[in-house]
């Protein structure tokens, strides 16, 4: 590891267990499936994400019995960029799925690029509070442009597959459901128009 994460883990007692690095939704399902998770909830914050007092508030006041039939809570997510939030550009609002039961949540594997968990089952979305989200390794530019070059490249060669029956698409495309199921059937329409 190139930062200080193993040590501050270690400092902090925290269990740690090395995998090696293909890709996100591989790391997320190495560590829900390796890990023994005593929780009924997991909220999925990746090193680059902090909550706001707001959303840390709700989580602090969050009784399981009041969500029995939920599965899953999507969190409104700000991301900045060398200190200033994007607001626009499709950056805001965006809701993803960062806590769910511990059952029933699982790594999106058919992803390359980015990361998503999915439920089965009823979700909701808390649009109080937020995650905030601000890799500073982006405040170098170069780093900046490497990256998003990289994702380009990933995300095209998923559409590709996707077009050509070799990936599937792990969210049913509902224009009416979740923010992914949206997101999904924003792809297969746009996918269906070309």
């Amino acid at each position: 590891m190139a930062d200080e994460t193993l040590a501050i883990a270690e400092k902090f007692k925290a269990e740690v267990k090395v995998n090696p690095f293909i890709n996100h939704p591989k790391q997320w399902d190495f560590a829900l499936k390796n890990f023994d998770i005593q929780t009924p909830w997991v909220i999925g914050l990746d090193a680059d994400q902090i909550v706001t007092p707001e959303l840390f508030l709700q989580l602090q006041n969050f009784r399981d019995a009041d969500f029995q039939n939920v599965n899953g809570i999507y969190f409104n997510r700000k991301n900045f960029f060398k200190g200033k939030w994007i607001k626009y550009g499709g950056y805001y609002p965006i809701y993803l799925l960062k806590m769910f039961r511990t059952s029933v949540g699982y790594s999106d594997l058919n992803e390359n690029m980015d990361h998503r968990f999915i439920v089965t089952g009823n979700t909701i979305i808390w649009k109080n509070g937020h995650i905030l989200e601000e890799n500073l390794k982006e405040n170098n530019i170069s780093f900046w442009i490497d990256k998003h070059n990289r994702y380009s490249d990933l995300i095209a060669e998923e559409e590709i597959e996707r077009l050509n029956n070799l990936r599937t698409q792990s969210n049913k495309a509902n224009f009416w459901g979740n923010p992914d199921e949206r997101n999904a059937w924003f792809i297969n329409n746009q996918n269906e128009s070309n």
